[in-house]
C-alpha cells in the first residue's frame, strides 16, 4: 500500500534515507535496504530473538544473487516510540529487543 502511494506521488522508495521505520501488517518494520534491489520471488522470513516476536526479512539481490537483509520486523508490543516529531526513536521494551535494536543501530545507523 505504501509503495503504491509513493509511486502515485511520483517518488521512489530509494529516495528514503535508510534505515527508516514503517508500520503495517501487524508489525513495525525497520527497513535497511530498498526493496527494488531484490528479486520479488525470493523473500524469506527468519525468526530472531524470542520465537514469533522479531523477524529478519531477507531476499536475493537482483544483481549478484546473494542473500541480503531487507528489513527487521518487530511486534508492536515489543517496541515503543520515544520523542516527538523528527527526533522520534524506536526503543525496545525488553532486554532482548533492546539488544537487537542496538545491533541494528551499530550496523546500519540510527533508526
Amino acid at each position: 500500500m505504501r509503495r503504491r502511494r509513493l509511486k502515485k506521488a511520483g517518488r521512489k522508495l530509494k529516495d528514503h534515507k535508510l534505515p527508516y521505520v514503517r508500520r503495517g501488517r501487524g508489525y513495525i518494520s525497520v527497513v535497511v535496504r530498498p526493496i527494488e534491489d531484490f528479486d520479488p520471488k525470493s523473500f524469506r522470513r527468519h525468526d530472531i530473538g524470542r520465537k514469533g516476536h522479531t523477524f529478519r526479512l531477507a531476499g536475493k539481490l537482483k544483481k549478484t544473487g546473494e542473500w541480503a537483509t531487507h528489513s527487521f520486523q518487530f511486534k508492536p508490543d515489543e517496541v515503543k516510540f520515544v520523542g516527538k516529531g523528527a527526533s522520534k526513536m524506536l526503543v525496545g521494551k525488553n532486554p532482548i529487543t533492546q539488544r537487537t535494536l542496538y545491533k541494528i543501530q551499530q550496523r546500519y545507523g540510527l533508526i
